[in-house]
C-alpha cells in the first residue's frame, strides 16, 4: 500500500510539473497573440489609410484625364479658329 502511495504522489509531482510547463506555454502563447493582434490592428489602419490614399490618388488621375481632354479640344478649337481668321485674313487680302 505504501508503494502504491508512493507511486501515486510521484505521478502527482510529475503531472504538477507538466501543468506548470503547459501553463508556461499557454501565457507565452497568449503574449505573443496579444502581439499578433496589436500588429494586426496596426496594419488594419495602415490598409484603410493607403486604400484612402489610393481612392484619392485615382479621383485625381480622373480629374486630370478630363482636364487633358478638354484642354485637347480647346486646343482644336483654338487651331481651327486660327485657320478660320487665317483664311479670312487671307480673303480680305486679295
Amino acid at each position: 500500500m505504501s508503494s502504491e502511495l508512493d507511486s501515486l504522489r510521484q505521478r502527482i509531482i510529475e503531472l504538477e510539473a507538466e501543468n506548470a510547463e503547459v501553463k508556461a506555454k499557454y501565457i507565452k502563447v497568449m503574449d505573443e497573440n496579444a502581439e499578433v493582434k496589436a500588429e494586426n490592428a496596426k496594419l488594419r489602419c495602415a490598409l484603410e489609410e493607403h486604400e484612402a490614399r489610393f481612392t484619392r490618388l485615382e479621383q485625381r488621375d480622373k480629374e486630370k484625364t478630363n482636364l487633358i481632354a478638354k484642354m485637347d479640344d480647346d486646343i482644336k478649337e483654338i487651331k481651327q479658329l486660327s485657320a478660320n481668321a487665317s483664311s479670312v485674313e487671307n480673303s480680305l487680302r486679295l
